[in-house]
């Protein structure tokens, strides 16, 4: 004969512990599963970089976020931003909230063959030794081209250098040189160099 509460009354007891330990929160919950990715989209990268090494500098590319397709060498950035280093000059391409960039890689995702940016564009190009001011641009669409390592600068492109400042329908930055070559309707400033004797 058993001792102690009957059996219906264990089992009922045995039920309600049960039903108390399945609606307690746990650790072991399952995290809801993440949004599928757009269609045409096989990656969704946050807080992106890559840097490409080459004889002639460094080249770092970073965004909040990017998004590649199936052949992983197209992408689409947002709120991007460029740093080109040479030996003696760095330029810093900075955007602003709501700018975005196209970009596609080259073989092997080695080295970037161009990227499209859209937005608030500021370009600042500063001696690495002094920290001095070489140039600073702002413009509205800027295309990098890797093969000749230009900066194309539109829709409003204004650059400063020294004390001049030009603005036209297109800018081109030759970044191996550091020469300028302006096209359409050309505006430029020129100050006198008050540090050249007469």
């Amino acid at each position: 004969m058993e001792k102690g509460p009957p059996r219906l009354l264990r089992f009922i007891a045995l039920l309600t512990t049960l039903g108390f330990l399945l609606s307690w929160p746990s650790g072991c919950q399952r995290a809801p599963a993440p949004a599928p990715p757009a269609a045409g989209v096989s990656e969704h990268l946050r807080g992106f970089s890559f840097e490409h090494f080459s004889p002639a500098g460094t080249m770092t590319l970073t965004a909040e976020s990017a998004e590649f397709g199936a052949d992983k060498k197209n992408g689409s950035l947002e709120r991007p931003g460029l740093a080109i280093r040479s030996t003696d000059s760095v330029i810093e391409i900075t955007t602003g909230p709501g700018a975005t960039a196209k970009m596609s890689f080259g073989q092997n995702r080695e080295e970037i063959l161009s990227i499209l940016m859209e937005g608030t564009i500021r370009i600042v190009q500063k001696d690495i030794k002094s920290g001095a001011v070489q140039m600073e641009a702002r413009c509205g669409k800027l295309t990098y081209r890797g093969q000749n390592s230009t900066l194309m600068l539109e829709k409003n492109p204004v650059v400063t250098r020294g004390t001049n400042t030009f603005s036209g329908d297109t800018i081109t930055y030759f970044v191996k040189d550091q020469s300028l070559e302006m096209e359409g309707k050309i505006n430029g400033v020129i100050a006198p160099d008050n540090s050249i004797a007469p």
